[in-house]
This record gives C-alpha cells, structure tokens and sequence, in this order.
C-alpha cells in the first residue's frame, strides 16, 4: 500500500515504475471527507488511464467497509492499493 499527502501524477508513475506488469490499481478514499475525495480521484484517475492502468475508486470509512473493499479488489485482481490523504481511514484500514 502506497500513501501520501498529495496523490497525482507522478505517484501513478512510480507505482507503474515498481510493477510494470501491474494492469489495476485502487484508491482507498474515505467517502465522509468528499472534498477530498473528488480531489484524490481527479488527480489520480488520467494519471492512471494515461499509464495504462485500470483505476477502481474503493470508499471506506468503517471495518466493516474496509472488510468489503479489501474482498471486492482480490475479486478484480487488483495489483496495487494507493491510500488517499485521510489518515483516519489508513489507520482502520490496518487494524
């Protein structure tokens, strides 16, 4: 799992740089923080697309929500999980 404070472009890039043979990718958002939300996914879905990554947006905000999305990614073979900026969400995602 990647995370940072300002997910773009250039994370994308990274993360295809590690694992060229990687075809999908998720960011993990928290759907209570929307502004942020939209940000992350503006920044990061033409960034993957450009790449040639298939990006799936996961919503989480509670374990339950979490137990979900994480079954949901393993379903679509998703290669890579990129957190988004809210820190509380990461935390849960771990515990």
């Amino acid at each position: 799992m990647f995370s940072g404070s300002h997910l773009g472009a250039k994370h994308v890039e990274l993360l295809h740089e590690l694992l060229p043979t990687a075809a999908a990718i998720a960011l993990l958002v928290n759907p209570t923080n929307a502004t942020q939300t939209e940000a992350q996914t503006q920044q990061t879905e033409p960034a993957a697309h450009r790449v040639g990554l298939r990006l799936y947006v996961m919503n989480a905000s509670t374990e339950s929500d979490f137990g979900k999305a994480f079954a949901m990614l393993a379903e679509q073979r998703v290669d890579a999980v990129v957190s988004g900026k809210d820190q509380g969400a990461e935390k849960a995602a771990w515990h």
